[in-house]
């Protein structure tokens, strides 16, 4: 498993770095980074003669020689794995396995690691699933294809404030949906999800439809028909300032009409990439809140590396919930040190250097992160003993 990264000031991708090498294939990276932390989030399927397993693992993608510390999550007739970083930056993966001939959708997320089963088990019926955690409020959404009759269809399900809803369907035809992809609004409760449709192996178009809290919309035609076909799109969410006009870039893989491979008498389409700006006047910036905006500051930890205890604080313009955590490089809650409501004013924390079980911390790096439901801000504090 190969790295590269390319600097917001150069146009110049950096040398690629191995990242994990065993003697095994590894498939379909999914790769995330905390802009806090710099810390990329990276899962994978992992296959060698003894088996297929879900591999989790953390790394700094800063660093000159980046190591990854990593794990196994699952394992067996696993693939597709999916991963999103929750507002609090612990992880979140969705990935398929199946067991025999039926298959489903399982999830979970640090720091626990516990597994769930968040999809019905579908015989030879579920597929690549993708997931995104809404930096608005947490929410976890899950979309993935499941197999109805003859045809796939679009199915979802969002975990609200840790409880998992009932499923969605975000798209239910006669026709065949594949490859969904979910992004999410930065200041609104909304979702939008795109795939590819199709009614035989060639007329393939690109839909999309959005969930703004009454329900998903009926499926819209970005690509409009195309006769060699559009597949596997990406989405991402461009917010302005003020959450007003917000913008999704959408791109996909478009066949060449003119059939310049043929194989077996069916030609191979050529694909080229078309890109899309889809408008979403949807509202809801920051200034749309109903109460006033909570202006919060934190102070830098200090001393810095660390050998006795740990200095910080913050100030805040009105009473409200706060939470200050300390977390390790692979995203594990280690110790709590504040979780509710203070007043408006300065607050000093001092922080012990131990976990949440009163053990005294090895030397290393952590992260030191303060929350309210409209600020989050995180400090890097390294401990030696």
């Amino acid at each position: 498993m190969v790295y590269s990264r390319k600097p917001a000031s150069s146009s110049v991708w950096i040398e690629p770095i191995v990242l994990y090498s065993e003697e095994s294939m590894q498939k379909t990276p999914c790769l995330v980074v905390d802009p806090n932390t710099n810390i990329g989030h990276l899962t994978f399927v992992n296959e060698s003669v003894f088996g297929k397993k879900i591999v989790y693992g953390w790394f700094d993608t800063q660093a000159q020689s980046p190591i990854l510390d990593y794990f196994t999550i699952d394992q067996g007739e696993v693939s597709n794995p999916s991963i999103g970083l929750g507002i609090d930056g612990r992880p979140h993966i969705a990935w398929c396995k199946a067991t025999g001939l039926m298959r489903a959708i399982y999830y979970t997320c640090a720091p626990d690691w516990i597994i769930e089963q968040i999809s019905s088990s579908v015989k030879n019926g579920i597929f690549a699933p993708d997931l995104v955690v809404s930096p608005y409020n947490g929410t976890v959404a899950v979309v993935w294809e499941e197999k109805n009759g003859s045809s796939f269809d679009i199915r979802c399900r969002r975990k609200v404030a840790d409880v998992w809803q009932p499923l969605e369907w975000v798209c239910q035809t006669a026709e065949e949906s594949r490859h969904p992809v979910i992004t999410t609004n930065a200041f609104k409760d909304y979702f939008y999800v795109i795939w590819a449709d199709s009614t035989d192996d060639y007329d393939w178009e690109i839909l999309f439809s959005m969930n703004d809290g009454s329900g998903w919309q009926s499926p819209e035609n970005l690509s409009g028909f195309t006769y060699a076909g559009s597949k596997n799109p990406q989405i991402g969410f461009l917010s302005n300032e003020t959450g007003v006009g917000d913008m999704a870039l959408i791109s996909y893989g478009e066949g060449n009409s003119d059939p310049l491979l043929t194989v077996n008498s069916r030609y191979v389409p050529v694909y080229d990439i078309k890109t899309v700006a889809k408008f979403f006047p949807v509202g809801g910036g920051p200034q749309a809140r109903e109460r006033e905006p909570v202006n919060v500051e934190m102070c830098v930890v200090s001393p810095n590396p660390a050998t006795q205890v740990v200095n910080t604080g913050f100030s805040i313009s009105r009473d409200a919930v706060v939470k200050l955590v300390v977390y390790d490089v692979s995203g594990r809650v280690i110790k709590t040190i504040l979780n509710g409501y203070v007043n408006a004013g300065m607050h000093k924390v001092i922080w012990d250097k131990t976990d949440d079980f009163g053990r005294r911390l090895p030397s290393g790096v952590y992260f030191v992160r303060l929350e309210t439901d409209e600020f989050r801000k995180t400090e890097k504090a390294i401990l030696l003993r």
